[in-house]
C-alpha cells in the first residue's frame, strides 16, 4: 500500500507513493488543510464551517460541508486505491486519521525539537543539519489555502513564528560550527525584512565581530538601538546590550571554541520528560511515545519512565516496543532490589505477552510475579496478579470455577488496599464469569455497575479500555446490541470529554460491530480497518476480528471478492473465519463447501456455548440449502436451548426465523409466517436493520407459497427498499 503524505505548510499537496494527486476546489482544499492541522482530533462542523467561511457562512453551509467531505473522500479513494480510508465520521464531527509524521507541519515540529536537544548538548552541526532539514520542507507560507485574516489567523501566525525561531536556532548552529562569515549575508537580508526582532540583531553582531569586522558590529548595534528608540520609544533590550560591551572589550568569550564532544543535557531531558507527562495526562500516546523515545536516546530512562513508555507504546500500537521498554523496566527494578516494581513488570509483561497470543511466555512471567511476591501479603501488585490469573482461568483454560474464586479474591484484595482499577475491574470480571455459568441478571448487574464508574471516571485508562472491551465481549456473546449499543454511545461520550479522537485497538473492533449491525457499513468499515492497523502488532487476534468485520460489512454490501479477502486475513491472524466464510460460499453458490465449513466450525465449539450459538443460525439455513432437514432441526433444538437459559431477546429472534424458514421447506408456510413475523417484530425492536429486511424477504416467501400475494407484495418492497437504503447488493437479496 503506498504511503500518503499531507504538506499544509505552503499551498496544499497530497502526495501518495511520492506523486501528487487532485483534492478539489479552494474550499475543499481549505478543507483538508483544517482537518490535517488537527490531525486525530475530532472537529465539529462549527469548527469547520466557520475555518471555511468565517462569522458569514451560507445558509446551505452544513450540507455543503458534507459535499465536501464526499469529495474529499473521492479524491482520496481515486488518488490511492486500496488504502484505508483517512477522512472519519465520528458522532460530533469529522477527523483526518493521519499519524503526525505524515503531516509535514507534524515532522516539522519533531525535527525542530531534535534540532533544538542538539544545540543544546553543543552538538552543532548535527543541530545545523537536522534544522535544515526541517525548515526544507517549507514551500511557501503556512496554511496557504486558508484566509490569512479569518479563523486561521492565529495558527498561521504561531507557525510563521516556529519557522523563523527555527531559523535562528539553525544559525545559532551554523555559528556555534564557525560558519559566521557565511551566515552574514543571510543575516543581513533577515535583519532587513524583521527589522524589529533582536535576536536576528544579536546574531549578525556576533557574526560580523567573529569574522573580523567589530567596527560593523558596533554599527549593527547602534542602528539596532536607533530603530527601537524611533519606532517604538524603548532601549535594546538586555541580550543586545550586553553583547555591544562584550564586543567592546573584546570579551574571549564571543571567541567561537571547538566544538566539543557530545554529552548528555541533564536539561534537555528533563524537558523532554515532562512533554512526556503533559501528554500522558492528556492520552496522547504519540506525543508521549516520542518524548520518552528522545529523553531515552539522551539520558538511559530510569525504571518508572521505562514503564510509562511501554504504556505510551502499547497503546500506540508498538507491541515489540512495548515489550522491550518494560523488560529493561523489570531489569532496573530488579538490579535496585524493588520487589514491588519487578513484580509490577512482570505482570505487565505477562499481559503483554497474553494479548500477543504468547501464551507459555506470558505464564512464564505470572510464575515469575508469584515468586517475587511470595508472602509479601495483600498488596497492589499481588491483586493485579490475581486478576491476570483470572483472565488466563477463564478466557484461556475455560476454568469458570477457579475464575470465579480468583476473581472475588482480587476484589477483596482491591477493596483492602483501596485501589480503584482492581475493585472495578474485578467486579466486571465477577460479573461476566456469572453470565457464562447463567446467571445472566446477576452478572450484567455488576458489569452495569461496573461501566457506570468506569464512564464516570473513576478509572485509569487501561481499566477503562478493559472494562468496555469486556462489557462488549459480553454484550456480544449474548447477542444483547442495545445494552452493548449504549455503552458504546457512553464511552463515546467519554472520548471527546478527554479529546480522544476514538476508541483504542480492541475497543474500536466491537465499535465497528454495533456501526455494521445499526446499519452504518461505512462507518463500520472504516473504524475495522484503522483498528486492524493499530492491533496487527499489539493483539493479532483482534486484529483478525477486525478484518473479520470488514469481511461481513463487504459480504452484505455484495463486494464478494473483497469479503473473501478480508475473512482470509482474519484466518491467518488466528480468527476463525466462519460463519462469514460459510454464508460466502453460500451466496457463491458452493453449497457444499459452505456446509462443510460451517460444520467444521459448529463441531470444534462446546455444545450450548454462547459462541457456538452465533454459527447455529447460519448451519439452519446452509443445511436447508444442502437438503439436510436433520441437521438444520437438531441445530435448532439446540439454538431454542441456549437462547431459553440466556433469555436474549435477539437469540430468540434468531430462533423464530430458523424456525419458520425449517416449516417454509417443509410445505408449512402459515406456521413458517407465524414465526417470521415474530422474527420481524424482534429484530425491529433490536433496531438490526439488515436482519429485519432478510426476515421480511422470508415472510415474503412464505405468504406467496401461502398464496396471500397481496401480503407477499408488501413485505418484498419493504424488504428491498431497506436494502436500498443499506446499499446490500442484488445478488444478495
Amino acid at each position: 500500500m503506498e504511503h500518503i503524505e499531507f504538506r499544509i505548510l505552503g499551498p496544499l499537496e497530497i502526495l501518495v507513493g511520492g506523486a501528487p494527486i487532485r483534492v478539489g476546489g479552494p474550499k475543499e482544499r481549505a478543507l483538508l488543510t483544517l482537518l490535517a492541522l488537527d490531525t486525530g482530533e475530532i472537529l465539529s462542523p462549527d469548527r469547520l464551517i466557520e475555518g471555511l467561511w468565517g462569522e458569514a457562512p451560507p445558509a446551505s453551509a452544513m450540507k455543503t460541508l458534507q459535499t465536501y467531505v464526499a469529495h474529499l473522500r473521492r479524491a482520496l479513494e481515486q488518488g490511492a486505491p486500496g488504502a484505508r480510508p483517512r477522512i472519519l465520521t465520528r458522532a460530533r464531527g469529522y477527523l483526518l486519521d493521519a499519524p503526525s509524521e505524515d503531516i509535514d507541519a507534524g515532522r516539522f515540529e519533531r525535527l525542530v525539537a531534535e534540532g533544538r536537544l542538539a544545540l543544546g548538548e553543543r552538538r552543532y552541526q548535527a543541530a545545523s543539519n537536522v534544522l535544515r532539514q526541517a525548515l526544507s520542507l517549507w514551500r511557501g507560507s503556512a496554511l496557504a489555502d486558508l484566509d490569512a485574516d479569518g479563523a486561521a489567523q492565529a495558527e498561521i501566525a504561531r507557525l510563521d513564528e516556529e519557522r523563523l525561531r527555527a531559523l535562528e536556532a539553525r544559525i545559532d548552529a551554523d555559528l556555534g560550527c564557525g560558519a559566521h562569515a557565511d551566515v552574514v549575508p543571510e543575516l543581513q537580508r533577515l535583519v532587513a525584512v524583521h527589522p524589529l526582532r533582536e535576536t536576528l540583531r544579536a546574531q549578525l553582531m556576533l557574526a560580523l565581530y567573529r569574522s573580523g569586522r567589530q567596527a560593523e558590529a558596533l554599527d549593527a548595534y547602534q542602528r539596532a538601538r536607533a530603530l527601537l528608540v524611533q519606532e517604538l520609544g524603548i532601549e535594546p533590550g538586555p541580550t543586545l546590550r550586553r553583547l555591544e560591551e562584550q564586543i567592546l572589550r573584546q570579551d574571549s568569550a564571543l571567541d567561537r571554541n571547538a566544538e566539543p564532544a557530545d554529552v548528555h543535557s541533564t536539561p534537555g531531558a528533563e524537558e523532554l520528560l515532562q512533554t512526556a507527562h503533559v501528554a500522558l495526562a492528556r492520552y496522547d500516546w504519540r506525543g508521549a511515545h516520542d518524548a520518552l523515545t528522545r529523553a531515552d536516546a539522551t539520558r538511559p530512562l530510569d525504571p518508572e519512565h521505562l514503564e510509562r513508555l511501554a504504556e505510551a507504546a502499547w497503546w500506540g500500537g508498538r507491541g515489540e516496543d512495548c515489550i522491550a521498554a518494560r523488560e529493561r523496566a523489570y531489569a532496573g527494578y530488579f538490579e535496585q532490589g524493588d520487589v514491588s516494581g519487578s513484580a509490577r513488570a512482570a505482570i505487565g509483561l505477562a499481559e503483554d505477552h497474553f494479548h500477543m497470543g504468547a501464551f507459555a511466555v506470558c505464564r512464564g512471567w505470572i510464575g515469575r510475579a508469584e515468586r517475587l511476591l511470595q508472602g509479601v501479603g495483600q498488596t497492589v501488585e499481588y491483586g493485579h496478579l490475581l486478576r491476570v490469573k483470572t483472565t488466563i482461568a477463564f478466557d484461556l483454560d475455560g476454568n469458570t470455577d477457579l475464575a470465579l474464586d480468583l476473581a472475588a479474591e482480587t476484589l477483596a484484595i482491591g477493596l483492602a488496599v483501596g485501589e480503584r482499577d482492581l475493585q472495578v475491574i474485578a467486579l466486571q470480571d465477577k460479573g461476566r464469569i456469572l453470565v457464562n455459568l447463567g446467571s445472566l441478571a446477576e452478572g450484567m448487574s455488576l458489569i452495569d455497575e461496573a461501566m457506570a464508574a468506569t464512564v464516570g471516571d473513576e478509572l485509569g485508562p487501561y481499566a477503562t479500555g478493559v472494562a468496555y472491551c469486556n462489557t462488549i465481549i459480553t454484550c456480544e456473546s449474548l447477542a444483547d446490541y442495545n445494552r452493548a449499543g449504549e455503552w458504546t454511545e457512553a464511552m463515546l461520550r467519554w472520548c471527546e470529554r478527554h479529546a480522544r479522537s476514538g476508541f483504542p485497538g480492541v475497543c474500536r473492533v466491537f465499535q465497528a460491530e454495533i456501526l455494521r449491525l445499526r446499519g452504518r457499513w461505512r462507518d463500520a468499515e472504516e473504524t475495522a480497518r484503522r483498528a486492524a492497523a493499530e492491533l496487527e502488532h499489539v493483539v493479532p487476534f483482534y486484529a483478525g476480528e477486525a478484518w473479520y468485520e470488514v469481511g461481513e460489512t463487504r459480504r452484505r454490501i455484495g463486494d464478494l471478492a473483497a469479503a473473501e479477502e478480508a475473512f482470509r486475513r482474519a484466518h491467518a491472524l488466528g480468527r476463525e473465519p466462519s460463519p462469514g466464510l460459510a454464508l460466502l460460499r453460500l451466496a457463491q453458490g458452493d453449497v457444499d463447501a459452505a456446509f462443510s465449513l460451517i460444520r467444521e466450525t459448529v463441531q470444534q465449539q462446546a455444545e450450548h456455548s454462547l459462541n457456538r450459538m452465533r454459527n447455529l443460525p447460519a448451519q439452519v439455513e446452509i443445511a436447508l440449502a444442502a437438503g439436510d432437514l436433520g441437521v438444520a432441526h437438531s441445530s435448532l433444538d439446540e439454538m431454542l436451548e441456549t437462547s431459553a437459559r440466556f433469555g436474549s431477546s435477539v437469540m430468540a429472534a434468531a430462533c423464530a426465523q430458523a424456525e419458520g424458514a425449517i416449516r417454509l421447506v417443509e410445505a408449512a408456510p402459515l406456521e413458517a409466517a407465524e414465526r417470521v413475523r415474530e422474527a420481524v417484530r424482534l429484530w425491529r425492536k433490536a433496531e438490526l436493520p439488515y436482519e429485519v429486511a432478510c426476515a421480511q424477504l422470508l415472510l415474503a416467501r412464505s405468504y406467496r407459497d401461502a398464496g396471500d400475494r397481496e401480503r407477499a407484495t408488501l413485505e418484498e418492497n419493504a424488504a428491498r427498499a431497506s436494502y436500498d437504503a443499506l446499499g446490500a447488493a442484488a445478488d444478495l437479496r
